[in-house]
């Protein structure tokens, strides 16, 4: 009997659990999702045999996986018989896997057909989560508050310094000779005056 393989992948996320817990001095949450993943078709399976649905579970660094349900379905009333592998270990309600591609096998001792496979894993990851951030209050201006007037900046005159007298040259002489040799100029002065007007009245002789 040939078998018709269709394979189908869904993918969802609804929050499953979240706990936090405190590393250090931050605390950290742990946030799960439950992730449903599935097949549908049909095919044979022979005691024994194995079938990969094309179907992968992606392995995420920091991520947790675990399975949370899981199901097969068969044309005959012989599901027990079939078991789901994730990578390279068969699943169980609440058992850890690391990712890898879904798979079923035979266990039985007679054919399975196979028509569906479903799994939901819970996929957990931590989260550091900051503390709340202080801010500073608002303080409002009260409005029946009048603003202080503003100085106007003053005007000072600027301060004209006097000039520095330019010192006369030294000539050496006190003032008391300068005094002497005035007042002799002017005796000497005068007496000539005298002696001029002298000879201009004196008489002519034979007039």
């Amino acid at each position: 009997m040939g078998a018709a393989v269709v394979a189908a992948f869904a993918v969802g996320a609804s929050p499953v659990a979240a706990g936090s817990v405190l590393v250090g001095s931050v605390p950290v949450s742990t946030q799960c999702a439950t992730v449903p993943y599935g097949w549908a078709g049909s095919t044979t399976l022979s005691p024994g045999k194995s079938f990969s649905t094309g179907v992968v579970v992606p392995s995420e660094v920091g991520v947790q996986l675990a399975v949370a349900a899981h199901d097969v379905s068969t044309v005959e009333p012989a599901p027990g018989a079939v078991a789901i592998w994730i990578g390279g270990g068969a699943v169980a309600d609440g058992l850890p896997v690391s990712g890898g591609e879904i798979a079923v096998i035979n266990g039985g001792s007679s054919k399975v057909m196979l028509t569906r496979v479903e799994l939901s894993l819970a996929r957990c990851y931590q989260v550091s989560s900051a503390g709340p951030v202080a801010v500073a209050p608002v303080v409002e201006a009260d409005p029946t508050t009048v603003p202080a007037p503003v100085a106007a900046p003053s005007t000072v005159a600027p301060v004209h310094a006097a000039p520095t007298g330019v010192a006369l040259p030294a000539t050496g002489r006190s003032s008391d000779s300068v005094l002497l040799l005035g007042v002799t100029s002017t005796l000497l002065g005068g007496a000539l005056v005298v002696a001029a007007r002298r000879r201009t009245t004196a008489p002519v002789p034979g007039r």
